[in-house]
């Protein structure tokens, strides 16, 4: 028996996957001065300790730098995107 809206989860290839993360803002509020690579290498080393394999990535508006990318695709985390038009109005 299945209770539609009773389980939330992720599936990849029709096989369910564990989860557990957290959110990923930038690193400052100027995004300038938010691409410090030891900043931003410390926060992803900290979310793999923690045995987090999932960030959601905030898509208000900053986009994140190759080095971010490099270091996601090294350390295995699975992301979830949020695109920057997602909070907007569609264009016609």
């Amino acid at each position: 028996m299945v209770f539609l809206g009773r389980y939330f989860y992720f599936e990849v290839n029709g096989q369910p996957i564990f989860a557990k993360g957290s959110n990923f803002i930038p690193t400052h509020a100027m995004p300038e001065l938010g691409t410090n690579p030891q900043v931003t290498e410390h926060l992803l080393r900290s979310s793999a300790e923690a045995n987090h394999n999932m960030l959601r990535v905030w898509g208000g508006g900053v986009y994140e730098t190759d080095f971010f990318y490099q270091v996601i695709f090294v350390s295995y985390h699975k992301i979830v995107l949020i695109f920057v038009v997602s909070c907007s109005c569609a264009m016609n």
